[in-house]
């Protein structure tokens, strides 16, 4: 007695295509190395790029210095002409805030005049020489 409808079906068994557990076992293996492979790239890259950022923030941060460098020996020179009475002067980029979430980097600078007479008289002229000279529209110049 045949059943209806199985006739037709025929069924072809292949043989050694089937992977044997040591096989998926290695697979397995080989796919976590590769993982941690990618994983440890992925975490170098990443490194690489935040270093790129440091990188390109010291080089930035270098050529504002050796600008400033620049700038205050040439400038320096200048205002020893122009105001014999100053004694001394430095410069500094100042952290400043206005404790409303505001901090400026203010360029500050320090002299010391060898008369306070002198001083009164010449420092609004000093001040304006440094923020033409500098191309500055803000500074502080401060006494001491």
């Amino acid at each position: 007695m045949q059943q209806k409808g199985l006739d037709a079906v025929k069924i072809n068994l292949i043989q050694g295509t089937a992977m044997n557990l040591d096989q998926v076992n290695r697979m397995q293996l080989q796919l976590s190395d590769i993982n941690r492979l990618v994983n440890k790239l992925q975490e170098s890259e990443a490194t690489q790029v935040e270093q790129n950022k440091a990188l390109v923030d010291l080089k930035g941060r270098v050529v504002t210095l050796q600008q400033d460098s620049t700038l205050f020996n040439d400038l320096s020179k200048e205002v020893k002409i122009l105001f014999p009475n100053v004694n001394e002067m430095r410069f500094a980029r100042m952290q400043k805030t206005d404790f409303q979430d505001t901090i400026l980097q203010m360029p500050t600078y320090f002299v010391r005049w060898k008369s306070a007479r002198l001083q009164r008289t010449e420092q609004p002229k000093l001040y304006d020489f440094l923020k033409v000279r500098t191309k500055l529209d803000t500074l502080e110049l401060i006494n001491y």
